[in-house]
């Protein structure tokens, strides 16, 4: 069993930069099975942040520097943290290649 919710936004600072942020949760729980020896109720708290502002230097290629926490809470304490950083690179032609060329 689970439930989850997130949520998001960009925002426009100029024509060529865009800046986002996002959240997220997830909550699972995993009753006790009948079968197993020491079964117990496991349930996992999943938090997740991020932010990055990207640049668009071109028509075809972007560059976005983000940031990403996460945090895993767990009933037998399993828990940690990540914290990610990132540089992505993006590259998209002005107009997609033709069928025809593809097909052939």
């Amino acid at each position: 069993q689970f439930a989850s919710i997130q949520g998001a936004a960009n925002y426009n600072f100029m024509r060529q930069i865009v800046g986002d942020i996002g959240a997220y949760y997830r909550y699972s729980f995993t009753p006790e099975r009948e079968d197993e020896v020491n079964g117990e109720n496991e349930t996992i708290n999943r938090y997740q942040a991020r932010v990055g502002i990207g640049y668009e230097p071109t028509r075809w290629m972007t560059l976005r520097l983000g940031y990403e926490f996460n945090k895993y809470v767990t009933s037998d304490d399993d828990d940690y943290t990540e914290n990610r950083v990132l540089l992505t690179i993006t590259l998209v032609p002005d107009q997609p290649w033709p069928l025809e060329e593809r097909c052939a």
